[in-house]
């Protein structure tokens, strides 16, 4: 594991110049905790043997607590969602720099439940070459188009440029998909960017067309689970959806909801159709966890899917049966955010981070074994013994 200055909220396992490399945000809320509010990209790598976890660029968020983070393929854009509602959109530059693109986007609103806006937040967030979607807790997902992203790309991709050249993003006004009748805790667009899915509180996911708005289709989370579990009355219940995601191909969606406090489960609709004959139906359904399970990730073949529960735990699962493969005791504190590293990139067979609130970022493998650590571990025993034996010899 690697130690990090604050609380964890959300993580991207990314790749930047070919190289891995972690995406992260956190802090200590206000100023008076004296711990910074923060957006850090950190490089993986490997010096003698030894994992290296470098911070290679990182932006000061103020008094503005960041929740959420997103970038596009090549981590040129990185979008960080604030407590309080709005949006800043920052540009990694050839140098490694983040520089502010634009700010002050409004993607959560008071509601009527909460007219002053005191729990509005930017809860979670996904970047798709000229599309930015934002929820949270006014229960409207929102995709934002990236006007000027050609030329904010060129400028900010010049190995002699200045930070000063470049030119600021210009966002179009929000596309709001509105159906949602509580908070939405997730959103993922398809492979293609033609799609977005959001889980909510309300027990739901749904599919959006990306461009238009449009509602293409909605999946109740209760679909396929144990009977008993309590009915959701006047949106929010005692079941809700807390993660969603596409599988690689856009066939399928995966989503993890729960009960409450009680165990969590995952389930899997295949997709059929486009447009308004968009159709969804129940392939599977497997328990995850005794416990709720906040975040989720797939892997890049679609081959396994990784969850991360609130009591450290994470799990792997067999993404076409949603068997269990093993679950992994990683974080002293609940998992707050799980991702699996993107195709292309490699780090000696590691391919999960996971963040929480232990302030540790934890890469692991969702194959045999289990973190970074583990094996250090075990080596480290091994030449225990050999000293040992030869002390003995």
């Amino acid at each position: 594991y690697f130690p990090v200055p604050s609380p964890v909220f959300k993580l991207r396992f990314v790749s930047r110049k070919g190289a891995p490399h972690v995406l992260y945000c956190g802090g200590g809320g206000s100023s008076k905790s004296g711990v910074r509010n923060t957006v850090v990209l950190a490089s993986l790598s490997s010096e003698g043997g030894e994992p290296k976890f470098e911070t290679k660029a990182s932006a000061d968020t103020g008094d503005k607590l960041c929740v959420s983070v997103a970038a596009d393929a090549d981590v040129d854009l990185v979008a960080a969602g604030m407590h309080g509602g709005s949006v800043v959109v920052y540009g990694c530059t050839a140098q490694d720099e983040l520089v502010v693109l634009t700010e002050g986007l409004e993607a959560d609103l008071p509601t009527k439940e909460d007219p002053k806006g005191e729990e509005c937040a930017v809860e979670c967030m996904a970047l798709h070459g000229k599309k930015l979607a934002t929820g949270g807790n006014d229960g409207v997902l929102r995709v934002w188009a990236l006007e000027n992203q050609a030329a904010v790309l060129s400028a900010l991709q010049k190995e002699a440029g200045a930070k000063e050249d470049v030119p600021k993003l210009k966002v179009g006004s929000a596309v709001e998909c509105k159906g949602h009748r509580g908070p939405i805790t997730d959103v993922a667009f398809d492979a293609a960017g033609a799609r977005v899915c959001s889980a909510s509180k309300d027990a739901t996911v749904r599919l959006w067309d990306a461009t238009s708005g449009a509602a293409l289709c909605d999946l109740p989370a209760t679909t396929g689970l144990p009977s008993g579990l309590p009915a959701n009355k006047g949106g929010v219940g005692k079941v809700m959806c807390r993660a969603c995601v596409f599988s690689p191909d856009g066939m399928s969606v995966l989503a993890v909801q729960s009960g409450g406090r009680g165990a969590s489960y995952a389930t899997r609709w295949e997709i059929t159709g486009e447009g308004e004959a968009t159709d969804v139906s129940v392939t599977k359904v497997g328990k995850l966890s005794n416990d709720p399970v906040p975040c989720l990730s797939i892997s890049a073949d679609g081959k396994v899917v990784a969850a991360g529960d609130v009591e450290g735990h994470v799990t792997i699962l067999n993404a076409t049966s949603l068997a269990k493969v093993k679950s992994m005791p990683l974080h002293g504190l609940p998992v707050t955010t799980i991702s699996m590293i993107p195709g292309g990139t490699a780090f000696g067979g590691f391919d999960i981070a996971t963040g929480s609130a232990d302030k540790r970022v934890v890469i692991s493998s969702s194959k045999g074994g289990g973190s970074i650590m583990t094996y250090l571990g075990i080596l480290l025993l091994l030449i225990l013994v050999f000293l040992v034996k030869t002390t003995v010899l």
